[in-house]
């Protein structure tokens, strides 16, 4: 039996944004259905898939209550409303902030003019999570609070050996025993 509750996790879907996978007005797939098509430079044959998978696990009747981002690839993410969404756990970081590479100091890079941080001089770099990157505690720590109330993950993304797939695969299985399923999309 498919849970009531459960989460879909966005693992670096070219051009796929969290609110195409998540309606405004209601939760339901069936209603989500139509809006799975609008992602924004969807690869070919990504959206319809994505639809497939939705619908098959859930049926058009449970609800989705949460959509996760881990990567980003998709830049035009960062402008969109899909920021002010509560249901939708952005673990990205945010393009307005600069972290520092050797002490972990975090700089509005608007109040700053400079590629090196003032506490120690190593490299900013901003703070987005990119394909590669691994989620750092405070990550892991968000994305199994959320994880907490469900009753069911659905992992939708890209290769789980990738960074940060990988890292938050084993963050949950070893906090969360229940029902997992990971879709793969090439």
């Amino acid at each position: 039996m498919i849970s009531d509750i459960c989460v879909v996790i966005n693992a670096g879907l070219d051009g796929c944004t969290s609110s195409s996978l998540l309606p405004r007005t209601t939760s339901t797939v069936s209603t989500a259905s139509p809006v799975l098509n609008k992602c924004i430079y969807p690869p070919v044959g990504i959206a319809e898939k994505i639809k497939e998978i939705v619908n098959n696990i859930i049926s058009g009747e449970k609800a989705i209550l949460k959509v996760i981002n881990l990567t980003l690839h998709d830049y035009s993410w960062l402008k969109s409303d899909a920021n002010a969404n509560t249901n939708i756990l952005n673990v990205l970081g945010s393009p307005w902030e600069l972290i520092c590479v050797d002490c972990g100091l975090i700089i509005d890079y608007r109040k700053t003019n400079t590629k090196y941080c003032p506490h120690c001089g190593g490299k900013l770099k901003t703070k987005i999570k990119l394909l590669g990157d691994k989620l750092d505690a405070e990550d892991i720590k968000n994305l199994l609070w959320v994880l907490s109330g469900c009753d069911q993950i659905i992992i939708i993304g890209e290769e789980p050996k990738l960074e940060p797939l990988k890292t938050a695969l084993e963050a949950i299985t070893k906090y969360w025993n229940k029902n997992i399923r990971i879709e793969h999309l090439e």
